[in-house]
């Protein structure tokens, strides 16, 4: 799956509770972009009743320079590391 800039929204019927899930805070942690791609493809984000499930990934940038330089370490981010 490629990272998109806007983040993605799914929506249920009802009312109800709002969970954001955040991927790519470092451009060379791949984990939770896929699990964006098994929840889009597994349904799961089409099947919600009520509340909202929000999908963001969230440093494009260095992960970008990841997919295109392939070294683990060099991008994890661009301008500071946002753990520090």
């Amino acid at each position: 799956m490629k990272a998109f800039a806007q983040p993605l929204m799914f929506a249920g019927k009802s009312p109800g509770p709002t969970i954001a899930l955040v991927a790519l805070t470092h451009g060379n942690e791949l984990v939770g972009l896929s699990l964006f791609e098994k929840l889009i493809q597994a349904g799961i984000c089409d099947r919600i009743q009520s509340g909202k499930i929000i999908l963001v990934c969230s440093n494009i940038r260095a992960h970008e320079a990841f997919l295109s330089q392939g070294d683990p370490l060099k991008f994890r981010f661009i301008d500071h590391d946002m753990n520090r």
